[in-house]
């Protein structure tokens, strides 16, 4: 599953694959999952990469890739 946008992506609940991919780049802007919210991909790859802050709930995947440029991580 791939998200793309070049400003802020908020995500209000969680995102969850059978083992897929989740890929989430908010190019220039801020990353947020809501409260409560996470990204569960299984044995899945999980990429995360914002010009700007993360903020992340849960993260389970096989290989995971957090990185903001310009931003913090948390």
């Amino acid at each position: 599953m791939n998200l793309t946008a070049q400003n802020n992506i908020n995500v209000n609940a969680s995102i969850a694959t059978n083992n897929g991919a989740i890929n989430v780049t908010p190019v220039e802007g801020e990353l947020t999952f809501a409260s409560g919210a996470g990204a569960f991909a299984g044995t899945g790859a999980i990429s995360m990469i914002a010009g700007g802050n993360i903020a992340t709930g849960g993260v389970v995947g096989g290989a995971v890739n957090i990185n903001s440029s310009r931003g913090s991580i948390s």
